[in-house]
């Protein structure tokens, strides 16, 4: 890499405050291109229309995809635990995704902010440090698997929409599968050479915690399992916030061209996956002919609601805050006494 450009990259890896500045400008950069040539006379009608029973819908799958994520992260925490291990209720779990959620959706600091969340809650809660870590990041990878597994599926039938064979890419996505699996029971000796540099040990052991999740396969089902409901549960909320609309996106179109735009959100390089789910959003759904400002509006709409959603974690954690500095002072108390 040229010299001009690895000195500035350099610095934003290591500065926090760069890297925001780096993606708030990504965020406003595309929503600046989704908006470039939006009708929004037509935008308002969209509005006027809306069914909001149908909305009320969306919000309750929402609510559901909470619930899922919660059981799947203390699924991973049942299995991982060593004997002896604390681990905390399906109710503490739900109340930490909350606030895991609220961080990510209405924090700029994005998924890896709330994961953090996530990681120090459940170590305040007497949970093991490497097991809250190792929990909270395999939970993710499993998200991102399944998602990934999601969108391989389902590219045969985006083919056919897009107007070529399908099929022909059958044989692409059994390849990337059997390579994803191969890599996962290969990589440890594949990186043990380069063990000394500073991402390869910490990668190896993540991969070795998913290896051990693999290893209890009635678990893992389970976790693979919650993790397609999560996702199935948003490309059907998607589908009726577009019904309440008047927008013809049926449920099965919802599945096949929903998911690679999540898998684009994902990407850390805006906050919030603000603007580049829109843009995704845009050209996945033009694909069958939905219009640029119809396809805006049920991007935006998931995004608020998803906001919205994860207002609650907001009052868990000033609760959480609240209950932790009263332990806190019982603490001292008893050390005075």
């Amino acid at each position: 890499m040229p010299y001009i450009l690895s000195q500035p990259i350099h610095y934003i890896k290591r500065s926090p405050l760069l890297k925001l500045c780096v993606k708030i400008v990504l965020t406003l950069g595309a929503l600046a291109l989704v908006f470039y040539e939006i009708d929004f006379i037509r935008v308002a009608e969209l509005w006027s229309q809306q069914d909001e029973s149908l909305l009320i819908v969306a919000f309750v799958l929402f609510g559901m995809q909470v619930i899922v994520a919660a059981l799947r992260w203390r699924v991973i925490i049942l299995k991982l635990a060593k004997a002896g291990d604390k681990v905390f209720s399906t109710w503490e779990s739900l109340k930490i995704c909350y606030i895991g959620m609220f961080f990510n959706n209405c924090l700029p600091g994005g998924t890896v902010g709330g994961d953090a969340v996530r990681v120090w809650l459940a170590k305040s809660d007497a949970l093991p440090l490497s097991l809250s870590i190792h929990s909270v990041i395999i939970d993710r990878i499993m998200a991102l698997i399944a998602l990934t597994l999601m969108v391989l599926c389902t590219l045969p039938l985006l083919g056919n929409m897009s107007g070529f064979d399908g099929m022909m890419m059958v044989p692409f996505v059994i390849v990337l599968i059997l390579i994803g699996i191969w890599l996962m029971f290969n990589i440890r000796r594949l990186l043990s050479p380069f063990q000394h540099l500073p991402l390869v040990k910490p990668l190896l052991y993540f991969v070795s915690s998913l290896r051990e999740l693999l290893t209890h396969p009635q678990g893992a089902f389970i976790v693979i399992t919650y993790a397609f409901i999560n996702h199935v549960l948003y490309c059907l909320a998607v589908a009726y916030i577009a019904e309440s609309l008047g927008i013809d996106l049926s449920v099965q179109d919802s599945l096949i061209l929903v998911p690679p735009v999540v898998l684009a959100a994902t990407l850390p390089i805006s906050v919030g996956g603000w603007g580049v789910r829109e843009l995704a959003m845009i050209h996945m759904l033009g694909i069958i002919g939905i219009s640029q400002e119809e396809a805006l509006i049920v991007s935006l709409e998931g995004g608020i609601i998803s906001m919205l959603t994860g207002m609650p974690g907001g009052l868990f954690w000033l609760l959480h805050r609240k209950h932790a500095n009263a332990d806190s002072m019982k603490d001292e108390i008893a050390n005075e006494l």
